[in-house]
């Protein structure tokens, strides 16, 4: 029940724990080269796969903060295999760190894409990426703007994906911005879904 939207992709498991995805990526992320090791990982008819390439990629992006070059051209083969992210927790993994550090740019054609789509995949992305930034306290009136185009949404996975940024942006603000974000929320519950609105 967990994975029910599948985008219209079968979803195959093949039992691997996270604990030992986290152990292949701890030991292995050093000698993968990311032209040609991620993304038949990324494109992979597996989950666990699909989530070995993600963990490896947001990895490797985490260790070159010093090198923004790989860490672009990092992004770039992550971002061209969206659609294959086709399961909350895989978008949630990558969004959060890797697309977030690029898709909190408003004015970027990333950006652009995700915001005009009707494919809840990319709307998840969009609006999870945003988590990146309101961890910073950072365009956090943007974001919230950005909410309300999804108010909406009758996908349930779009419904918590708003609950969690919203919670989450009040959770890490301060002072004026908090006061900003608790007013937001309550001017707008009425138009939120119910599952919104309780997380």
């Amino acid at each position: 029940q967990w994975f029910k939207q599948s985008n219209q992709k079968e979803i195959i498991f093949i039992g691997v724990s996270h604990k030992v995805i986290d152990e292949i990526v701890k030991n292995f992320h050093p000698k993968i080269n990311i032209q040609t090791d991620i993304p038949p990982l990324l494109s992979s008819i597996y989950h666990e796969e699909k989530m070995l390439g993600i963990k490896l990629s947001n990895k490797i992006f985490a260790k070159n903060k010093k090198n923004p070059q790989l860490q672009r051209e990092l992004f770039d083969i992550c971002f061209k295999q969206i659609n294959n992210y086709n399961q909350w927790d895989l978008i949630d993994t990558i969004s959060t760190n890797l697309l977030g550090a690029y898709l909190t740019d408003f004015n970027s054609k990333e950006f652009q894409e995700m915001y005009n789509s009707n494919d809840w995949i990319h709307q998840r992305i969009l609006l999870v990426s945003q988590l990146y930034n309101v961890r910073k306290e950072q365009n956090i009136q943007e974001i919230l703007n950005l909410c309300t185009k999804y108010f909406d949404s009758k996908v349930d996975l779009i419904q918590k994906a708003l609950g969690w940024v919203l919670k989450e942006s009040f959770e890490y603000t301060t002072n004026d911005l908090k006061t900003e974000v608790k007013k937001f929320i309550e001017e707008n519950t009425t138009k939120m879904s119910k599952l919104t609105a309780r997380i």
